[in-house]
């Protein structure tokens, strides 16, 4: 296989599995993932070898399941017509139709350049807003804590695994493979140290536990129907373990999926198959969402990056779709990220529309007693905080409202901070912190906080750092928690910025600046860098969003957040 990776790109692949991780973030798991049968009478082979264009489709049905509605579109089902009145027979056309731009073969399975490429026609022809990563085995190993940490970062998982002869003998063969879709990671306790003739690897190796939907476990072997029907949507679950070794002819680390069999299994070590998780498919969707400067409108612009077998990047495809069809002043925005959906407000009234992701259309998901300035989700629960002229407002998934609060100083702007389950409401250099009850916790003051434009309060998903802006400032105040209260530890004076009217973190952690309304990056030290939104058209207040993150803070106390930018080296053969 040709080494297509760069030594950056695996640098930074490889920073994923040795950064220190806290105990908090070692388990992630993504509910209602898809679990479509491969094996089916309209397919070639009967779907015997469709076990990658299966387990991509069951990525990009979550995806259509969970807001992104192009994705019911075919060429012979344009509407989703056929899909929504005879479901069996529209998953059938759409993984014969994946199957077709992975070039599957009936016989010999997918290669990996056709998956790789395949899943991008795929998602370029339903026009959605995403990017592919294809990871396969070299010296820097495929393990479930890059999994784990793509899933955290928004990310959707299919991976890979080969099955390997002499499963006992350090030099094994490749003799086929099989993919499936991850829906869940966890790190156990168990650790061990590391070699010192062992590379790559951190001091101290974790196994996991990994769950996965498996396209080729439909039961019911006797029905003779069983190929016209979908069979009921199972887990596997199984604890990976790492072992060093030369795997058809690449020496490494990878990961064994449960047990290595045994005479108990099959008394000839000949016939002896052992799974090692090999490559990963990953898909990554991103967007923003702004109001533009001259207008009402507010807009959502995607970007996708995806490549061709030649590996060609296109980094800045972006369009714009613009929203509010029932918003006639927009206020303030922001994203669900359950749903997911895209929520606004419209100045002066107190009703909150929604409206799903790629679609112009929306609802009134609920009316405050008084006008809204300022909307953001946060909790365990990821319920909507609401902002008003003297209160705070808190409305339940069940679209009721919970909770309210009244504040004694007229609140400039709000944020959540996820990394510490606080609401931070600021006026001028007062910051008072909530938590998810609305529960007062501690008063204090952002030192240093000067102007009177508008406040654009944003915190760090990664470190809960707090930054804020005020507009016509070229300067970006960076304070940490201390205690109970916040510290300046820094000021980030936006070089090159004219008017600086609001940001947000990009996909890498970056801020995103609307300057006047025209985008522009700039890195953590203020200076102005190149990024995927360069002179786009934004507005006065910028939103980024993921959109597939079941983030609890039970369970995971940060949000999906930062992207990697480019595709990695393809996978090997896939099998079936």
């Amino acid at each position: 296989m040709n080494r297509l990776l760069t030594n950056a790109l695996a640098a930074t692949a490889l920073a994923l599995v040795l950064v220190p991780m806290a105990q908090a973030d070692d388990y992630f798991s993504i509910f209602g993932i898809s679990d479509h049968d491969q094996r089916r009478q309209a397919l070639p082979g009967k779907g015997g070898m469709y076990c990658a264009p299966t387990s991509a489709w069951n990525m990009l049905d979550f995806m259509r399941t969970h807001g992104v509605t192009s994705l019911k579109y075919h060429p012979i089902d344009p509407t989703g017509a056929i899909l929504n009145a005879q479901p069996y027979s529209g998953h059938d056309q759409r993984l014969a139709l994946m199957g077709a731009y992975m070039n599957t073969d009936a016989t010999n399975g997918t290669n990996g350049n056709g998956l790789h490429n395949g899943l991008l026609s795929y998602l370029n022809m339903c026009a959605v807003p995403a990017m592919v990563i294809s990871y396969a085995k070299d010296d820097n190993f495929p393990s479930p804590q890059v999994a784990l940490s793509w899933m955290r970062l928004g990310g959707l998982v299919g991976f890979c695994y080969g099955r390997y002869t002499n499963p006992y003998a350090f030099g094994k063969a490749r003799d086929g493979g099989h993919c499936v879709t991850m829906n869940g990671v966890k790190r156990t306790d168990s650790a061990f140290p590391n070699p010192n003739d062992v590379p790559y690897l951190p001091d101290f190796i974790y196994n996991f536990q990994c769950s996965y939907r498996d396209p080729a476990q439909d039961e019911g072997a006797a029905d003779p129907n069983r190929l016209k029907k979908q069979s009921p949507w199972k887990n596997k679950t199984f604890d990976f373990h790492l072992e060093h070794a030369n795997f058809d002819g690449t020496e490494t680390s990878l990961y064994g999926i449960g047990n290595k069999p045994t005479v108990d299994t099959d008394p000839n070590p000949m016939n002896w198959r052992y799974a090692y998780l090999d490559g990963y498919q990953i898909v990554v969707p991103f967007m923003v969402l702004t109001n533009v400067l001259n207008s009402d409108n507010i807009q959502v612009k995607f970007a996708m990056t995806y490549n061709n077998v030649k590996q060609t990047y296109f980094p800045n495809l972006i369009t714009s779709v613009p929203l509010g069809s029932k918003v006639t002043s927009a206020g303030d925005l922001t994203f669900d990220p359950v749903l997911p959906s895209f929520v606004r407000t419209q100045r002066g009234s107190g009703d909150i529309v929604q409206g799903e992701l790629a679609e112009r259309t929306g609802r009134v998901l609920a009316t405050a007693p008084e006008p809204i300035k300022g909307l953001t989700y946060g909790g365990e629960n990821m319920d909507l905080f609401a902002l008003g002229n003297r209160r705070v407002y808190k409305l339940g998934r069940n679209r009721s409202w919970v909770g309210q609060v009244d504040l004694p100083e007229v609140p400039e702007a709000f944020a959540f901070d996820n990394t510490r389950n606080l609401l931070l409401v600021a006026s001028g250099i007062k910051l008072r912190m909530y938590d998810a009850n609305l529960n007062l916790r501690s008063v204090g003051e952002l030192p240093d906080m000067r102007g009177t434009g508008r406040m654009t309060l944003r915190t760090d998903p990664s470190s809960g750092d707090l930054f804020v802006m005020r507009a016509g400032d070229g300067s970006v105040r960076r304070f940490r928690r201390s205690g109970a209260n916040y510290a300046l530890i820094g000021v980030l004076n936006l070089t090159r910025a004219t008017n600086p009217l609001s940001f947000d973190f990009d996909q890498i952690g970056n801020l995103l600046v609307s300057d006047d309304g025209i985008a522009k990056t700039f890195n953590r030290r203020g200076e102005l860098v190149n990024g995927r939104w360069d002179n786009q058209v934004l507005g006065s207040i910028v939103r980024t969003a993921r959109n597939y993150n079941n983030m609890t803070t039970a369970r995971c106390p940060f949000p999906a957040w930062r992207n990697l930018e480019d595709p990695l080296d393809p996978l090997g053969d896939t099998g079936g």
